[in-house]
């Protein structure tokens, strides 16, 4: 009788012996990840507004090697070599800002979520035209603890050619 009891008592007190000895669950982020989320921000504008573009520098500083970028109009960007070519088909950029409107998360992944603007010329554009927009990125924080980019959707606010005529969705 003494050895179900044992056994009884055991098999109540092993969930929660094993649940003691998991992980705990990941913290929210902490000030200085968000700050460094910010700082990484700011560089990619500084390269985006440099007089001489280095297309190159600016999409290995802000997305990881297989990253996936989702622009409007446009099918699924996945690594540094296709954002970077779609980054040249799209004109010359100018002005370029971001605001980030929330920086959340846990652990080693956070989300942003922003606005952004910027002068843009499409080849063969007469002339520039002006943008805004809003972003959501998914940071990833890496092994030397940066973080970058492993998922991005933008879409602009100005309307799409034709959209005039369409009728309202429901």
């Amino acid at each position: 009788m003494k050895c179900c009891r044992a056994y009884s008592l055991l098999a109540v007190l092993m969930p929660f012996a094993i649940l003691g000895c998991g992980s705990s669950a990941p913290t929210g982020l902490t000030d200085a990840d968000r700050e460094a989320i910010r700082k990484r921000a700011d560089a990619v504008v500084s390269i985006a507004n440099a007089s001489t573009k280095d297309w190159d520098a600016y999409v290995r500083t802000d997305y990881t090697e297989d990253a996936v970028v989702l622009p409007p109009n446009s099918p699924a960007l996945q690594g540094w070599d296709a954002i970077k070519s779609y980054i040249l088909t799209e004109g010359t950029v100018s002005d370029f800002r971001v605001e980030m409107l929330e920086i959340e998360g846990r652990g080693d992944l956070a989300y942003v979520r922003g606005t952004y603007s910027m002068t843009v010329t499409p080849p063969g554009a007469s002339g520039p035209t002006k943008d805004t927009g809003k972003y959501i990125e998914i940071w990833q924080k890496q092994a030397d603890a940066s973080w970058k980019v492993i998922r991005d959707i933008f879409s602009s606010d100005l309307p799409t050619h034709g959209t005039a005529d369409m009728p309202p969705r429901r």
